[in-house]
């Protein structure tokens, strides 16, 4: 099938893309510019990007042009992302903006005849719960925040659609969504777990009705094939399984072997989303060895962190005692490459530069680069100070201090020439023009030559 997809770019988007292109469907997806569309992997192949927003008429009928379904999971924020009880956001984006731009691509892609419709809905309809009642799709839409009431609403047009027009359109109400996200620090979930691996004493009485990710888009790419006449106008509920948050740091300090110390607090839901309606179409959820799972992808990406971090530092920790031993602390905090010392005949100035450029290039993604560069100068810099004794590579550089770049400067490997007459002479035709002593040391240093 042909998919266009809206939201692709976000957390769950991300997941839609991968489970739909591994199910063999092309896609289709919008993006702005400021969007993020890394992080689907493989499924970068069977995706068409296609620049347009909710609201955009134009491309809205590019984004259905020739499509055999939609997902519609975008939506657009202003304002504190809190979706607990009260108003959040500004009234008139989830009016102007994802209410009415929901409608025109509801409208476009009945009237373009688009034969499957899926809309990613929310359980923040449902934030008003009766006792008397089972919390099933039948139970009334009493959101408390714009962002459930402008999903509730549009939740009555699929009704609309579905029922009315028998087109197949139907919503999705997933709970709280978890996994990994990209990047992993986004995760839910991921400070947490990280107090936990840092040992600290967790103690929160905080938690939700949670389902992953990847089952919403296993839900999602079910409602796309299943019988048309069994989902037209309907709504499901999407939920898994209750996630406390001490629960998550137990599973943490279980798979880390932390020491942190978790208190309990929460017993536990006051109600329970009823979800046969979609297990009645097939739908399973990944419940426990999911979250399991998943924890275990956040102590993993924590600890691959770590190892960055303490890489940074060791690399920091080798460049500030190359400086150090040059003379030149105060270079190493520079932002960008500034004048240095000129060229030295112990060599110790050329160790410096290399470290310096290694410095500006340490926030680079191949940081074990600039550590093994680091540590060839260092080596360089310790036999440089070695072969003159009694002057330092400190004391050589403020000796030989000069312009930077020099006037005839070349591009110079890691490892200098070496700075000796008789290697120089044994390639060079004829001898160097008479001169100062410290001059010809210079032109030796670069290994160039000077004609007078």
């Amino acid at each position: 099938m042909r998919v266009a997809v809206t939201g692709a770019t976000g957390f769950l988007g991300r997941y839609l893309v991968r489970q739909l292109a591994q199910a063999g469907h092309s896609l289709r997806c919008w993006y702005r510019p400021s969007s993020d569309r890394s992080g689907i992997g493989e499924a970068a192949g069977a995706v068409e990007w296609v620049a347009g927003q909710l609201g955009e008429a134009s491309a809205t009928r590019e984004l259905i042009r020739g499509a055999d379904a939609v997902v519609h999971a975008a939506v657009q924020w202003e304002g504190p992302r809190n979706r607990g009880r009260g108003s959040h956001g500004e009234p008139s984006v989830f009016l102007g903006v994802n209410l009415t731009g929901s409608l025109q691509l509801f409208q476009a892609a009945f009237e373009a005849g688009v034969p499957r419709f899926v809309f990613l809905s929310t359980c923040a309809v449902h934030e008003v719960i009766l006792d008397d009642r089972p919390l099933d799709e039948a139970h009334p839409l009493w959101p408390t925040s714009l962002y459930g009431a402008h999903k509730a609403a549009l939740e009555k047009f699929v009704h609309g659609f579905g029922l009315g027009q028998g087109w197949p359109i139907c919503a999705l109400r997933p709970t709280g969504i978890y996994g990994l996200a990209h990047p992993p620090s986004s995760s839910r979930w991921f400070d947490l777990v990280g107090r936990v691996l840092r040992g600290e004493r967790i103690e929160s009485a905080r938690g939700g009705k949670e389902v992953h990710a990847a089952d919403v888009a296993r839900a999602v790419e079910m409602l796309l094939t299943t019988d048309a006449k069994g989902v037209a106008g309907q709504a499901f509920n999407c939920y898994d399984l209750y996630v406390a948050e001490e629960h998550v740091a137990r599973l943490a300090k279980e798979l880390s072997g932390s020491l942190s110390e978790i208190s309990s607090l929460k017993c536990g839901p006051k109600h329970q989303i009823d979800t046969h309606k979609l297990r009645g179409l097939g739908m399973t959820f990944g419940g426990e060895p999911l979250l399991r799972r998943t924890v275990q992808e956040l102590v993993d990406a924590h600890r691959e962190r770590r190892e960055k971090d303490l890489l940074a530092g060791s690399v920091s920790t080798k460049l500030n005692a190359i400086t150090q031993t040059a003379g030149l602390a105060g270079v190493a905090a520079a932002p960008r490459p500034m004048p240095l010392l000129g060229p030295s005949p112990s060599g110790a100035n050329f160790w410096t530069r290399q470290a310096f450029r290694a410095r500006v290039s340490r926030e680079s993604p191949c940081p074990s680069v600039c550590l093994s560069i680091i540590a060839r100068c260092a080596e360089g810099a310790e036999a440089s100070s070695a072969g003159r004794p009694g002057r330092s590579a400190s004391a050589w550089a403020t000796a030989n201090a000069g312009p930077w770049p020099p006037r005839r400067s070349r591009r110079v490997a890691l490892n200098p020439p070496t700075a000796t007459r008789s290697a120089t002479r044994s390639r060079s035709t004829r001898s160097p023009p008479a001169t100062s002593c410290n001059s010809r040391r210079r032109r030796l240093w670069r290994g160039t030559r000077r004609c007078s």
